[in-house]
């Protein structure tokens, strides 16, 4: 094992000048010591230049390029594997680190043993804080109200407002279920524990379940409104916006049915698949007439 304090893993797939400013601010904004630093990039086959141009202007980045998607699963795991960080953070190339960010998150883990995952702040480009980076696991109940739109209605509510935490003031570190796996940073010795990402799972539902594992172990996790990040929102997913939705609903689908399809009766089962292949339906529709 090297001495490296953090790994930090980017899966990237057509978007390389986002790559490459994701690549610049981890290695300017970060706040973690070049020597102490390990970043690994994994190439989905984007066939855009990123793969060149992380040769030519990061040389010392550990490169792995694929000759097909493996999906975000899969890439992540490969660069896992291969990772020798005490820390190991998995990061989207949507995103740019602001403000020492990463140091902020290794220092929280440094000072809460029993922390297993914690991530950060994601931002809009307005500099604007996103919902999606605290949020509860999708039990039917917590994802009923938020599909119902209940939480846009009651934000306040700690009954509707579970889904993205959006009763709580974000301004203070929570304590959450989940974190969004766009900025997830986990300790080596929880991984260990827990095990790798589920390849199940391509994407979507890969850091809620995850997540979950985490809990089931008695690790906690927390969100650490101080590591603040820029989020380019969903720039790989809108190359193919089809196939997006499709692998968004069937894989929560899929989540679904490992972790709660046993521990409810078969009614209660058979409405939530209506209502996956109703949200599926209703999103295409968009979709289709999006691009019309």
């Amino acid at each position: 094992m090297s001495g490296h304090l953090l790994s930090v893993i980017v899966c990237s797939y057509k978007v390389r000048e986002l790559l490459r400013d994701c690549l610049n601010s981890i290695c300017q904004a970060g706040g973690i010591d070049a020597d102490q630093l390990e970043i690994i990039v994994v190439d989905n086959a984007s066939g855009d230049g990123s793969v060149e141009m992380v040769r030519r202007e990061f040389p010392a980045v550990r490169l792995i390029a694929n000759a097909d998607n493996r999906g975000f699963s899969k890439a992540n795991n490969q660069a896992l594997r291969i990772a020798q960080g005490r820390y190991l953070l998995l990061l989207n190339p949507d995103m740019v680190v602001l403000d020492d960010a990463l140091a902020l998150l290794t220092s929280f883990m440094e000072e809460h043993p029993a922390a297993g995952v914690c991530g950060g702040d994601g931002l809009s480009p307005e500099l604007i804080s996103q919902p999606q980076f605290t949020r509860a696991i999708p039990t039917p109940l917590v994802a009923l109200y938020h599909f119902l739109g209940l939480d846009r209605f009651f934000p306040k509510s700690r009954r509707f407002g579970r889904y993205n935490y959006t009763f709580a003031d974000r301004t203070n570190i929570l304590e959450v279920e989940a974190v969004s796996g766009s900025c997830m940073l986990v300790r080596r010795a929880a991984m260990k524990q827990v095990g790798l990402l589920d390849e199940r799972f391509p994407m979507y539902a890969e850091d809620l379940d995850w997540c979950l594992r985490f809990s089931q172990a008695d690790w906690k996790l927390f969100y650490v409104p101080a590591a603040r990040f820029v989020h380019h929102h969903g720039q790989s997913s809108r190359k193919n916006p089809v196939w997006s939705s499709k692998q968004f609903y069937l894989t929560m689908h899929s989540f679904y049915v490992k972790h709660f399809h046993h521990k409810y009766p078969a009614i209660v089962n058979a409405l939530v698949g209506l209502g996956v292949l109703t949200g599926l339906g209703l999103k295409l529709l968009t979709v289709y007439l999006k691009i019309r």
